[in-house]
């Protein structure tokens, strides 16, 4: 208690601080109830109004915490976020693949694996990311498990950017990019495009998992090196509207497959590539608008030569792999959709009815090795394996069809009631029913209450249902979706001089994907809970100071061990304070500064480490907004106190868990034209 406590203390300091005049605030106020967000109903709402819980980051803002690239690990300013795969608790062995990924509103998430990959995108690029934390298969279907989000680029604008990163001596990382906005008549062609290359930070790793099998130590860098390409365009003419996003990914091998580090060659084993390209058009129909949609999706992944053991190594059987063990898995996901989206209101009702359809495909599998999967000889060459050898099944495929319904219905000018429900039908895993009910009351222009019951679902993705050849992986015939309901109650007060938030959730999921060890199968087995309580506030102190604080608590069970969930946080708060420094209000020059706070985690009941101790890291930006009439300048360093920031690793892998963070200098241009 008395931790939580001086918590508690640092996190919400400012609501001991004396009032500021109202009147040199009302302008940022006004700013912020002009706030809008489609993501929750795919109607345009303010950000407080929506049902549930959504948070809406403008790019300015995370690039004046420091985000000079947005991925996996760093939405965690956002209440009760710690990476992209831990929203709510629901994280660490069951977070994988459960939060909807979208770019422009149109999905990255895969039937692969339930989450592509996110490249490094620069904030000079996004317009907004908007988070719903909670479920929302009521609108979006599957994977929107524990949240959904939805990554906006800019449009109309035209600039050159670039930043750069300092590690150390040997490690630093660069990217430049540029928006551009094309008009003409009834034609309007937005183009966002970006390159970046890392070396990723310098750390080194003492303790791998061969550690386990020799006691001795090592000494090697743990390599983050990427290289990332990102390539968006949106063409508008008249109704119609034409989107081409084109992604690519390259990392090196960091902790390996098994959690012994492979060798420091520098070498991109992992190389990812997303397409995707959409075409829709806008109809009025009556008093109906109508939106149909048509659209293909494809995601490769080329593992290259990925180090499962190191040459001469021995396992624990004794057996020796003189030119070690590398793997080299292929795939490639295709997947054709269409749909549509129709809106129309009558009287105090908003209705909104969609439909989608999907068919998506493995068009190719391929798995290369100097191992035989089945038998383990060594072949002292790399060979390609297919059919029963292949590290998937044959010939998969799989059909979506979907209807959703949703009505925002204003009984009275304070109070609107928004129901809906969405049927998914799939061809391999059967049928999902989601439903959704929220109320959302204006007390008065300052107070508003929330209620919100949400389902939300998670089918088997195709690693889940058809891996082959793996010795402890072994999948069921019978797997069926995973399911979650959660309940949220919701407080807002939002004046001229204070917006204060808070969330109290409870979410029961079941069904979910878990290996037994009785039964040696993977299947439906486990069950979860998770509750808590997110409490963020906002102020504007004259025109001296912005603060933006938040903290989070909850509490995780799995049933099956009546244990708290492995790898997840108990608390997370963050404190941002941005300071004026120039003369006017207009906060052109700034200072902010960012304190997070990642409270303990659990290890596996098998783990011999003891549980993850808190971690602090602090930021700190200055930024020249209009250092002339057209360039913008940032500098900053993260990890002030040089302290790391680490992700758990999984028991018996990489003993000194997996290094995300350390101390690091960066600048970045912005130059518009």
């Amino acid at each position: 208690m008395k931790k939580i406590s001086i918590i508690l203390s640092v996190m919400l300091m400012p609501f001991y601080l004396v009032a500021q005049d109202i009147e040199e605030q009302e302008l940022d106020f006004l700013n912020l109830l002009e706030e809008v967000t489609e993501i929750a109903t795919k109607t345009k709402l303010n950000v407080d109004f929506v049902p549930g819980v959504v948070s809406v980051i403008k790019g300015s803002e995370l690039q004046n915490l420091g985000i000079t690239n947005l991925s996996n690990y760093n939405l965690n300013m956002v209440s009760n976020i710690d990476n992209i795969e831990d929203i709510r608790g629901i994280g660490g062995n069951y977070g994988f693949g459960k939060i909807k990924l979208l770019i422009n509103s149109k999905t990255i998430s895969t039937s692969l694996t339930g989450l592509g990959g996110l490249p490094a995108i620069p904030t000079a690029i996004i317009d907004r990311v908007e988070i719903i934390r909670g479920a929302g298969s009521a609108i979006y279907g599957e994977n929107a498990y524990s949240g959904v989000v939805n990554i906006i680029t800019k449009k109309e604008a035209n600039n050159i950017f670039g930043d750069y990163t300092y590690f150390s001596s040997e490690n630093s990382a660069q990217g430049a990019g540029v928006n551009a906005f094309i008009e003409d008549s009834d034609l309007k062609i937005n183009l966002n495009l970006y390159r970046q290359s890392s070396d990723g930070i310098d750390t080194t790793i003492t303790k791998d998992a061969s550690f386990y099998l020799t006691g001795e130590e090592i000494s090697k860098k743990f390599e983050k090196n990427s290289a990332n390409s990102f390539v968006n365009m949106e063409l508008n003419y008249k109704d119609f509207i034409f989107a081409l996003n084109y992604m690519v990914v390259k990392n090196g091998e960091q902790e390996g497959k098994t959690g012994i580090l492979p060798p420091n060659d520098g070498h991109l084993n992992y190389d990812e590539e997303t397409v995707n390209i959409e075409l829709k058009k806008k109809f009025d129909i009556a008093e109906i608008e109508f939106i149909p949609k048509i659209g293909y999706f494809s995601f490769n992944q080329d593992n290259d030569d990925m180090h499962l053991y190191p040459n001469g190594f021995i396992d624990n059987e004794q057996q020796e792999y003189p030119q070690g063990w590398t793997v080299t898995p292929i795939f490639k996901e295709e997947k054709y959709y269409a749909g549509f989206d129709s809106f129309y209101e009558w009287q105090n009702h908003k209705f909104l009815l969609g439909t989608e359809f999907f068919y998506t495909k493995m068009s190719e599998v391929m798995y290369k090795s100097n191992i035989d999967p089945l038998t383990n000889e060594d072949y002292h060459k790399t060979i390609s394996f297919t059919g029963e050898k292949n590290i998937l099944k044959d010939n998969i495929s799989r059909e979506s069809k979907a209807i959703y319904v949703q009505d925002e219905w204003s009984i009275t000018e304070p109070l609107t009631i928004t129901m809906g429900i969405r049927y998914d039908n799939y061809n391999d895993v059967g049928n999902s029913i989601n439903p959704r009910i929220a109320g959302v009351y204006r007390v008065n222009d300052k107070n508003i209450l929330k209620m919100q019951y949400a389902k939300a679902f998670r089918p088997p993705t195709f690693f889940q249902m058809y891996l082959q050849n793996n010795p402890v992986y072994k999948t069921s015939d019978d797997m069926k979706p995973e399911d979650i309901d959660t309940y949220e109650l919701s407080y807002i007060y939002n004046s001229y001089l204070d917006i204060f938030r808070t969330t109290l959730f409870n979410s029961k999921l079941e069904n979910l994907i878990a290996y037994d060890p009785v039964t040696t199968l993977t299947d439906n087995i486990n069950k979860i809970e998770t509750r808590g309580i997110e409490i963020e506030y906002i102020k504007h102190y004259k025109d001296f100071l912005k603060l933006n604080t938040n903290i989070s608590f909850v509490d995780t069970k799995d049933k099956a061990t009546n244990n708290e969930l492995v790898g997840v946080a108990d608390i997370l708060g963050n404190l941002m304070l941005t300071f004026n420094l120039s003369s006017n209000p207009s906060f052109d020059k700034t200072l902010t500064l960012w304190y997070q706070y990642i409270g303990k985690k659990p290890r596996s009941e098998n783990d011999i480490r003891d549980d993850m101790k808190a971690q602090h890291l602090i930021n700190a930006t200055l930024s020249f907004n209009n250092l002339t009439d057209n360039l913008s300048v940032k500098f900053g360093i993260r990890d002030i106190l040089d302290e790391g920031l680490f992700y758990p690793s999984n028991a018996f892998t990489l003993h000194n868990d997996l290094p995300y963070e350390n101390r690091s200098a960066w600048a970045s241009l912005n130059y518009k034209f």
